[in-house]
This record gives C-alpha cells, sequence and structure tokens, in this order.
C-alpha cells in the first residue's frame, strides 16, 4: 500500500464573504428567531418538483451554521391559487419566473432593508428549460459531467436573503466574491460528496461570512470531501474526466481536497480508494494509500495533489476513485456522511503488470 504523510495548513486570515454595513452597522436580520418565513409560490414551484426539494434543502444547509438556525424557516401558509408576487410586503417570497424578470440571470434576490435591518425578501429563480434543479452529481461541477445549476443557484440566492454580497444601496458593485464558496458569481460551485446528500454545499467562506453576521461563539465541527478544487478564481475539477488504463502497480494522479467548515482546526486521515461501482462510498474498496496526519485550519480547504500505485493483488475491471476525509473517525462531527466523494476520472485495471 502506498502510504503518503503530510502537514497541511489552512490558511487561516482572510475569508471571502462580502457582508454590507450601513453607518458601521451591519446589514442583516434583526433578533433572535424566525425572521425570515419563506412562502413558496406554489404555482410555479409544485410540492414535490425538484425546485421545492432545493428551496427545502437551501433552507437546510444554511442553518445548519451556528447562529442562523432560526433565521430561515419554511411557510405552508401561501394559498396555491395566489400565482403572484407582490414585493416589498409581508411576504418572503421564493417563485420560479422568466428570465427576463430577472435580467437574464439564474436566480435574483430583492433584499428590503431599512438600514441596518433586513425586513423582507423576495427570491426568483429562472424559469428555464436549462436550468435543472435536481441534486447535482458530487463528481461532475465543472465541464461535461455538469448536470445541474439551479441546486447551486438556489442555495446562493438563499445567501443573499440572509445578508451576504448585497448589493449596497444607490451602487451597481458586483459585491460577489470568486474564491471557494457558494456566494461566488456564478456557476459552476463546487459540491461536497456523500450518497443521498444535497451537494451544493454551505462552505467555508460561506459559513464565516454567516457566522460574521450572526456570531452563535459555539465551536463547530465540520469536514466534507469535494470533488472539486480552486484553480486562481476558478473551480476546476480534481481530476480530469476520463477512463485511463492501468496495469497493476501503475499509478494515478489527482488532487484531492478536504474542507473544514466547521470552527476548530482538524488534523486526520485522507484514504483513497477504489470500488467498481460509482456508488461504492461506504465500500471498503482497494485502498490505493492514505495520507496520515492532514491538518486543516477552520473554516479552511486545502488542494493537494497526490500520486497513487495501484496494489498488485487488484483484480482486472472497471473501478471508480474515491477521497475519505477523516478515514479512522478520529474527528467528531455533526454530519459523518460527506466525508467521502466520488472523483470524475475512472481506472480501467488491466491484467498486467505485478
Amino acid at each position: 500500500m502506498a502510504v503518503a504523510t503530510g502537514l497541511l495548513i489552512g490558511a487561516p486570515a482572510a475569508h471571502a464573504f462580502n457582508i454590507v454595513t450601513c453607518d458601521g452597522a451591519k446589514l442583516k436580520w434583526p433578533g433572535n428567531s424566525n425572521n425570515a418565513k419563506m412562502t413558496r409560490n406554489r404555482c410555479s414551484v409544485p410540492d414535490g418538483s425538484s425546485q421545492a426539494s432545493a428551496y427545502f434543502s437551501a433552507i437546510n444547509r444554511w442553518n445548519q451554521v451556528g447562529g442562523m438556525w432560526d433565521k430561515l424557516s419554511a411557510s405552508f401558509a401561501w394559498d396555491a391559487n395566489h400565482c403572484f408576487i407582490a414585493f416589498d410586503d409581508d411576504w418572503n417570497d421564493f417563485a420560479l419566473v422568466d428570465v427576463a424578470q430577472i435580467d437574464g440571470a439564474l436566480g435574483g434576490t430583492l433584499v428590503w432593508r431599512d438600514c441596518p435591518e433586513i425586513y423582507s425578501i423576495d427570491i426568483m429563480m429562472a424559469n428555464l428549460d436549462t436550468q435543472g434543479f435536481a441534486n447535482p452529481d458530487e463528481a461532475f461541477a465543472a465541464g461535461s459531467g455538469l448536470s445541474s445549476t439551479g441546486h447551486f443557484a438556489v442555495l446562493h440566492e438563499f445567501g443573499h436573503g440572509l445578508g451576504l454580497s448585497v448589493t449596497p444601496k444607490g451602487t451597481s458593485i458586483d459585491a460577489h466574491v470568486t474564491g471557494y464558496a457558494i456566494m461566488r458569481a456564478s456557476s459552476p460551485g463546487p459540491l461536497a460528496g456523500g450518497l443521498n446528500q444535497a451537494h451544493s454545499r454551505v462552505l467555508p467562506d460561506d459559513a464565516a461570512g454567516g457566522r460574521n453576521l450572526y456570531p452563535s461563539g459555539n465551536n463547530e465541527f465540520n469536514l466534507m470531501a469535494s470533488a472539486q478544487s480552486l484553480s486562481g478564481t476558478s473551480i476546476v475539477n480534481n481530476a480530469s474526466w476520463q477512463t485511463v488504463s492501468r496495469c497493476r502497480g501503475g499509478s494515478v494522479t489527482f488532487t484531492w481536497t478536504m474542507v473544514n467548515a466547521g470552527t476548530t482546526n482538524a488534523t486526520v486521515d485522507q484514504r483513497f480508494f477504489i470500488v467498481k461501482s460509482p456508488s461504492g462510498h461506504n465500500s471498503a474498496g482497494v485502498t490505493l494509500g492514505t495520507w496520515f496526519d492532514a491538518t486543516v485550519t477552520g473554516q479552511g480547504a486545502v488542494f493537494p495533489s497526490v500520486t497513487m500505485q495501484i496494489p498488485c493483488g487488484t483484480s482486472p475491471g472497471l473501478y471508480w476513485l474515491y477521497h475519505q476525509v477523516d478515514s479512522h473517525g478520529e474527528f467528531g462531527e455533526w454530519n459523518e456522511s460527506d466525508n467521502v466523494v466520488h472523483n470524475p476520472l475512472t481506472i480501467q485495471v488491466n491484467n498486467c503488470g505485478c
């Protein structure tokens, strides 16, 4: 088994989030409980639809950040025949609209404010045939495998509704960020791994912005594996979207990503393995190797590359490549189901080599 060791430190300092201040006070929802009861327009976002699933997932994901658990909630009071939006009223609307109404964007959020307090929001998503709202494949945020932008876009728009990357009044400033974040200007965005998970996730810089606006003072613990990394200002796949042919004993090189969305530094092992299935997250598989004691600071992410050999005893066949964060279960987290991701690269192991 190939073994790698190393110490990795995620940059702890500046986080890429943007907030608005009014005379030194942060623009945000006031108070402590259920500030934004969201009303889903059931005419355009019907019960059981993929758009409704993305809506509920976005509320849930933002609520998982400490201090933000009570900022968003889903209201079920919307009349099924109420098929319009009235802006700047007592409703916090979520609806699909004609793309022309939001200037050709995938989504748009109106943040109604009496600085420094947000008092209402209206979120509109583009009703485009090309914008799918199904949960995207975790391995293909960028490139030929991109299957959905809507899931990412809904989570992004809810971030605006909470006070992140809001355009200051009277300006045309683009307040979006360019880093490894949901609040970046456009898709693709990074995805987290795991079976039956919402792969569009609140990432470290996004969580840091939420905690800045709504601090809880509590430590939080969550690690994630992702199949994407940051290259300059672009989100790229950690491996090429292709199948490579290898003999036993041959090697493969790829990038791996460990995301620390919590507030506490984590030093854990990373395991790399292959399985003859794209849904083999929980399988023992064939271990290629382990990177021991990788350290990532709270609210950070790292994107190293590694070269691993295919063990001599591997049976021939087509394998999917996996990365497992905290492979020995040393770090207690609120969610252990997003620690394994499959990458775009598949490996055809041939009956040759050692």
